[in-house]
């Protein structure tokens, strides 16, 4: 599991304006050296609520998945856009790219894919529909079996690539 540590240490640098300012270099355990990103200290909190919050969408997932898929569908693929919207987001917040408060997958993914195109070729379908309108009751659907498991796939693929290319 991927975490970005709370140990940091701080430098002051100088912005363009000539005002100083603290920022955190954030890194991972897993190779300290090699991962370090500047960031100030309210992005960096973002970026480790957003980490936390897109692997608990994984948990609740894997966790409705086991004790039976064909009993909650729409909450697993509701919980799947979640936590592909939120590793996107992850993605862009961790190369600072602003980007407009949504829920559509593949505009998120068009702004990662002109920072990064390798790896961001996913189809996410109708996914996009199950973070916002599938959850009201005047648009009923039940996803099937199939929905279900490319739901499931898609999230924790874009999981394993944002986590590749955010740890260096």
């Amino acid at each position: 599991m991927f975490h970005i540590t709370s140990e940091m240490q701080y430098v002051k640098f100088q912005t363009g304006s000539g005002k100083k300012e603290k920022t955190a270099l954030t890194y991972c355990k897993k190779n300290p050296q090699s991962s370090y990103s500047v960031m100030k200290d309210d992005q960096n909190d973002y970026l480790k609520n957003l980490i936390f919050r897109a692997n608990e969408d994984i948990a609740v997932i894997e966790n409705l998945y086991k004790t039976g898929p064909e009993i909650y569908p729409s909450s697993i693929c509701f919980h799947a856009q979640q936590a592909v919207e939120k590793f996107l987001k992850v993605f862009l917040v961790f190369h600072n790219v602003d980007f407009p408060k949504t829920h559509d997958l593949e505009l998120l993914l068009f702004e990662c894919q002109k920072i990064d195109k390798s790896g961001f070729d996913f189809n996410f379908g109708s996914l996009t529909d199950f973070g916002v309108s599938i959850r009201y009751p005047d648009d009923f659907f039940m996803p099937d079996k199939e929905d279900r498991f490319l739901c499931r796939n898609i999230a924790l693929e874009v999981k394993k690539v944002v986590e590749k290319k955010i740890i260096r």
